[in-house]
């Protein structure tokens, strides 16, 4: 009997590391159990907090392959980087940085001409790379986080923020966000006709 359900990616997150009493020691989840129970329920993908999903390993087969969570400094890491081209990073208060005061990442500047083909080219590598993956995810880190205040990047903006508040909470900034995307996209649309970008 041949089934062919109905969603390409079946699978979820589960947890990377669990405490447990008398002690509440910090354990690490047994990777090689959680696949065989996930390839047991038909499910294809399956991955904890790291941009990548759990190999399955050739004796479970259907797997998919995927990158997804907060990808931005998996692609664009500051130690690579931000020494040659601070200018991939935000602009805050006139000063570009990597990281938020709290010690979290920033996002990036995503006006930068360079770095719309910077992350085409790696997921177009990713996608070569992979047979059996279907999707990219490119997502911004989560808050808190400092976005960037230079002139091109607040031109995105259709409302006006108030940038004394930047790296304190949520802003509005969903049109910078989608315009960075789409230039993405223009660049890896050979490869967008049977897969996805997601953010």
């Amino acid at each position: 009997i041949v089934h062919r359900p109905s969603f390409d990616l079946r699978g979820g997150h589960t947890i990377q590391v669990y405490h447990t009493p008398p002690d509440w020691t910090p354990k690490h989840v047994n990777t090689t159990e959680w696949a065989d129970w996930a390839a047991r329920n038909r499910m294809n993908r399956l991955k904890a907090s790291y941009t990548t999903t759990w190999d399955y390993g050739a004796i479970r087969g259907g797997q998919v392959d995927e990158v997804a969570g907060h990808t931005l400094y998996t692609m664009l890491p500051p130690e690579k980087w931000f020494e040659t081209h601070p200018e991939y990073y935000t602009l805050v208060r006139g000063k570009r940085t990597a990281t938020h005061s709290s010690g979290r990442p920033s996002e990036i500047c995503v006006s930068n001409p360079d770095l719309p083909r910077i992350f085409a080219d790696i997921i177009c590598d990713f996608f070569a790379a992979h047979p059996s993956a279907i999707r990219y995810c490119v997502n911004a880190e989560d808050e808190p986080s400092y976005w960037c205040e230079c002139e091109d990047c607040k031109a995105l903006d259709p409302v006006p923020q108030d940038w004394s508040k930047n790296g304190e909470g949520s802003m509005h900034l969903t049109d910078r966000w989608l315009t960075f995307i789409n230039r993405i996209a223009e660049l890896v649309d050979a490869f967008l006709s049977s897969l996805e970008l997601a953010v």
